[in-house]
This record gives C-alpha cells, structure tokens and sequence, in this order.
C-alpha cells in the first residue's frame, strides 16, 4: 500500500497518469510457478515481487519482477555477483521500485532461487545470457538498462556482446567491462595474478584456484561463517593477506577463522543471506561459473566473437570502488574506458561491495545515469 501510494504521488507530482500499468505480452514458452517458495526470502522489502519461471533452455530461474508506474520509466535488469544473490541489490531495488521504475533482477543460474545443474557447459556466458534473455521475453520486454556487479559485470559484458541491441545503457559497478575473448580461464588468470604481483606486490585472483577445486563448495558451506565475514569484510588488509592470494581463502576457512563484523551489514542481513545460500543446497552452485571459466567451457564461445563486436555502442556508467582489493579501480577503467565511447566514470569511497556498503551513492549514481541517458527528465 505505501508503495502505490509513493508512485502515484510521483505520478502527480511529474503529470504522469497513474493509471495500473496493464500486463506484458507473455511468450507461450514461459511455463510460470503460480505458488512459488519464498520462505528462504520472507524477511526481504522484495518477496512480494518474485516471479518463478521455467526458461525454454530447461532451468528455473527466481527473479524479481516489478513494472513501471508509466510508460515513461524503463526496465533495469540488475545482474549479481559471487557469492552474492538478488539480495545484494536489496536497497536498489527499494529505491527503484520507490521511484516507479520497472525491475528484472535474476538470481543467477546455481545462486538463490534457481535451479542449479551438474552440467558446468550450462553455466557458460553465453548460454547464462540467453536465458536472461528469455526472461526478458517471457516479460514482454524489448529493452532496459542493464546493471551489472563483481561477477554480474563478467555476464553484463556478454549481455552487451549478445543482446546489445536490447540494451539503453549499461552501468559497472565496482567490476568494469571484460571485452572479447575473455581470459579468465587457467592460463588467463595466471597471467593476470603475475602481473599484479609486479604491480601491486599481490595476486587479485589468486582465489580462482581454489574456486576451481573440487572441494571448494563442502569446505565453504561448513565454514560459512568464515567465508561470510572474510568476503564481505571492509578491511582491506584482511583481503589481501587472506582473500587474495593463492592459497590464502582455502587455508583461512580451514582455520575457521573469522573477520571483524564489517560496519555495512546487520547480523539479520547475515543471517537472510546464510539462509537464501543453505535453503538452497550451499556453495555448490555459485561456484560452477568460476569452474566454467577455469575449465575453459567459453573457449568456443569467446573465440567465436568477431573483435569488431567488442566495443560498446551506448552510453556507459563506471562506479569504481576506491577500497577495492580485488577490482582494482585503475584497472577496471584500463578494461573499460577503450571500449565505450560515451563513458562516465565516477569513484565511491568504499569496498568491492559498494552497492550495499555506500547504497544511496550507488542507487544515485545509476539514477542520475539513466536520467541523463533518457534526455535529463527529471521525473525519471
């Protein structure tokens, strides 16, 4: 009730009709959950919003769907990292919804609420990609801007690189673009984490190797609270001595060690989060898409990508996060800035996860984006 009522005040406010929205065209190939679980989710501002749906390529996928207050306000698709679920976007999502903005944000293929596979050939980019393409179908949606973090930004490139035409703009946040063909597979990241090491004295990925072990899932979810507090800590000298490097994340979570409480999370968020993650069968399935990339499942794939269909051809927004150890500010715009040639770049005073840990300078940061994109109306 106070959701609509907020909406329809800003309808008045801008001399929109605020008339309900009518249904979008579904495609008969969606097959929908009419009574979906929520119970992992009952404590989010969201639960009411979820759809659960079966894409054409077999999985179901959980996703939050809100649509715009008018014709006016576009869809964002937010697209969450590791270890991460839909929950990560918690406050954006309050603040778009708030502001009657239309919203798609999927739990991704192995994460929350949707189906994880045994399969890591279905957690590739390309076939992750399709599938929130098809939710975007199913939806009725012909585009959105696309907001991508952490892992979310690895997929968010290939949304560009596949379904660019579907996509108003797109925003970075913390993580910057991975243009074609992407070199996160063994070799790739090596060279990545030996040429950091001459350049910043550190290996940022050193802990792909262990994402790639067979044994990464049990050891996580058995020392979750571990793996929580270290991942999501704000110290940064914590993550490079214990997150980084190689080796380092396998043997603090042996030690069932634990971080200080970081400031920018409730114990409740915590235990949301433990209970999304353990409802839903652990780490097992986030970890899949590092195997995926490690394992060398995208080579086909990335190889396939002409270069020409490597820069980005609408407007760009790059939140850089000033304390992150791992997406390294200077480099996420080395990555970012020569493929896009309508960019704004604009630094947050905060960790990797900077969408949770300084949530209005973000959520600002993509509205003012979007307003920008769509000619500055400032009802937007």
């Amino acid at each position: 009730m106070k959701l609509t009522s907020s909406i329809y005040a800003l309808a008045a406010i801008c001399g929109i009709a605020a008339a309900e929205p009518t249904a979008p065209a579904q495609k008969a190939n969606c097959s929908y959950h009419s009574s979906p679980d929520i119970s992992d989710i009952a404590g989010t501002s969201y639960a009411s919003l979820v759809k659960v749906a079966n894409v054409p390529s077999g999985p179901t996928y959980r996703y939050i769907f809100s649509e715009p207050s008018s014709s006016l306000k576009p869809y964002l698709l937010f697209i969450h990292g590791f270890p991460s679920t839909t929950f990560d976007w918690r406050h954006q999502i309050d603040y778009f919804v708030s502001r009657g903005y239309g919203i798609v944000a999927p739990d991704l293929l192995g994460f929350g609420g949707t189906d994880n596979s045994l399969d890591l050939e279905e957690f590739t980019l390309k076939r992750q990609v399709m599938d929130i393409g098809a939710i975007l179908d199913c939806e009725g949606i012909d585009n959105v801007f696309a907001i991508g973090h952490d892992f979310g930004s690895v997929i968010l490139s290939r949304v560009i690189t596949y379904l660019g035409e579907r996509v108003k703009g797109s925003a970075f946040v913390g993580v910057g673009y991975s243009p074609p063909p992407m070199a996160f597979n063994q070799a790739g990241v090596e060279a990545i984490n030996n040429a950091s090491l001459d350049a910043i004295g550190y290996p940022p990925f050193g802990y792909w190797y262990f994402m790639n072990e067979d044994d990464v899932a049990p050891i996580m979810d058995e020392h979750f609270d571990s793996a929580y507090t270290l991942t999501y800590s704000s110290n940064a000298t914590y993550l490079k001595e214990h997150f980084s490097p190689v080796g380092a994340y396998k043997k603090w979570l042996l030690a069932d060690r634990i971080a200080p409480w970081t400031t920018f999370i409730t114990e409740d968020e915590k235990d949301i989060f433990e209970n999304i993650t353990m409802s839903q069968g652990g780490f097992d399935g986030p970890v899949k898409s590092y195997k995926s990339l490690m394992r060398d499942y995208n080579a086909a794939d990335e190889k396939a990508i002409p270069k020409s269909e490597a820069a980005i051809k609408h407007p760009v927004l790059l939140l850089t996060a000033s304390k992150d150890v791992v997406g390294i500010a200077s480099s996420q715009i080395t990555n970012t800035a020569p493929y896009a040639a309508d960019i704004r770049i604009k630094s947050v005073d905060a960790g990797h996860f900077l969408q949770v840990e300084k949530p209005d300078e973000v959520s600002l940061g993509i509205h003012n984006f979007v307003r920008e994109v769509m000619a500055e109306n400032v009802c937007l």
